[in-house]
């Protein structure tokens, strides 16, 4: 059973913690338990109730008449509200509440709601990746552990290889560029270039992705039996950016024979002179946005 503190509910729930011990105390809405040593705690079931309270108090329904509910009722009418007009922070908290269970029904039953609506390409942008970077900053205040954080991404990720299949079954390419993708020795975060491979192939490019970690040193091999005219790399780590500006001219010195462009996606914190290697961005829809434009 998962143990949640009124701090970590604050931060699941967006619920103040002084807001959440007036409920209690006023409306009965959840009841903490207490440990053997005496400290409170909440349960999953208490974080389920505090979230769905908070999705319809937002949507206009009084603390006093949810007060006066039974579970079963809020629940009922969350999934009223969803089924007429889901608000984002609902899918939202529906990923939180699959991750924190370790439940990946609840977070493909979000997503595949989400993307009925309004698409795959929408579903990534707008409720996937906005909710992987809150996972960075809940793992990194210690509201989450790294079991959660590997659960969520790999949920993900396989559901971006699934539809980068699907769309090379559906879309042969026509596009006379190639792109090889690559994550640095070192790098492993691959969602944000995974979903640069979808949509490259679903423009119709022929993309090779080399996955997590690629040694450098090895780069020049492959760019010479691909012949690729874009090599694409994901950056989050300021030792990593820093490897690449110390490692690229070995590589660089090895395939001049090709033309072949560097894109660099570099979200580390730390400023390194990557503009050198080739044209580097702070995320990697503008990087998408700077390719779709040059190729168009």
């Amino acid at each position: 059973m998962n143990k949640f503190s009124i701090k970590e509910v604050e931060a699941y729930t967006g619920i103040k913690a002084h807001t959440i011990r007036i409920w209690e105390q006023r409306y009965k809405i959840v009841e903490p338990k207490r440990t053997a040593t005496n400290i409170r705690y909440y349960d999953s079931r208490d974080l389920k109730t505090l979230l769905n309270i908070s999705f319809l108090n937002q949507n206009g329904y009084k603390i006093s008449k949810l007060a006066s509910l039974s579970e079963e009722e809020i629940a009922k009418l969350v999934r009223s509200k969803d089924k007429h007009n889901r608000g984002d922070c609902s899918f939202s908290d529906s990923l939180k509440m699959g991750m924190l269970s370790f439940d990946k029904k609840v977070v493909e039953n979000a997503i595949d709601d989400y993307q009925s609506q309004h698409g795959w390409e929408k579903t990534m942008e707008e409720l996937v990746f906005p909710f992987v970077c809150q996972i960075g900053t809940l793992w990194q205040t210690g509201m989450i552990d790294p079991c959660h954080e590997h659960f969520m991404t790999t949920v993900v990720k396989n559901r971006l290889i699934s539809a980068i299949s699907d769309v090379e079954h559906s879309v042969k390419p026509y596009r006379k560029e190639k792109f090889l993708l690559i994550l640095p020795d070192g790098e492993w975060h691959e969602l944000s270039l995974q979903y640069l491979n979808y949509k490259l192939v679903s423009k119709g490019f022929e993309v090779i992705f080399l996955g997590q970690s690629v040694p450098l040193l090895n780069l020049a091999n492959a760019i010479k039996r691909i012949q690729p005219n874009y090599v694409v790399m994901a950056i989050t780590s300021a030792a990593v950016a820093q490897e690449v500006v110390d490692k690229i001219d070995l590589v660089k010195q090895e395939i001049t024979e090709f033309n072949t462009q560097f894109l660099i996606a570099n979200s580390a914190e730390d400023e390194f002179s990557l503009s050198e290697i080739g044209d580097s961005f702070k995320e990697m829809g503008t990087l998408y946005s700077f390719v779709e434009e040059k190729l168009k």
